[in-house]
């Protein structure tokens, strides 16, 4: 079974099999599927488009909006009390001021190096660190490239996300503050 007949079962449902049941109908056999142009595709950002600036300045526009973000959420367990700022509240904040300046927030690689390791009460747990390289794509299309390190311990499946989301929120606050 393909992926397509797995991602079809897995959503309860079933690929057409006759021709003119297929997306691709009006392909002639034995031709390959071609989508349709992208009438954005000669597009030329000119000088008076005040939103088409490059990505630097669009960053720097994002980072004047955000300007601080509070340490505003506590951790209260086993005798230990700080304050910090999940990366919920520096995603939500972040979020909508990229949306308004055009700049999307990529991640393009993500290592990985794992540990097993015990907790002081015998609990068998993993470590996860990552490097995650990071493209800032801007709304012209043009980039910057910066990588972040996030870590994260964890007795079951989520280490790697937890050192995900480390590492973006490390991104956004070392880089957008």
């Amino acid at each position: 079974m393909g992926l397509r007949e797995n991602a079809a079962a897995a959503a309860g449902r079933a690929l057409p099999t006759e021709a003119h049941d297929r997306p691709d109908k009006d392909v002639p056999p034995g031709e390959d599927f071609a989508p349709a142009p992208d009438p954005m595709a000669g597009y030329e950002p000119g000088d008076g488009d005040p939103d088409m600036v490059p990505v630097h300045l669009a960053w720097l526009r994002v980072r004047k909006e955000v300007r601080a973000i509070a340490k505003g959420e506590q951790y209260n367990a086993a005798g230990t009390r700080y304050n910090f700022r999940g990366v919920d509240t520096v995603v939500n904040t972040f979020g909508p001021v990229t949306l308004k300046h055009g700049v999307n927030v990529l991640p393009t690689r993500v290592d990985a190096e794992y540990r097993d390791t015990t907790t002081s009460k015998g609990n068998k747990m993993r470590e996860c660190t990552v490097r995650v390289s990071w493209l800032i794509v801007g709304r012209k299309g043009d980039t910057l490239a910066l990588q972040t390190q996030g870590e994260a311990l964890d007795s079951a499946d989520k280490g790697t996300a937890k050192a995900q989301s480390v590492a973006l929120r490390v991104l956004l606050l070392t880089g957008g503050l």
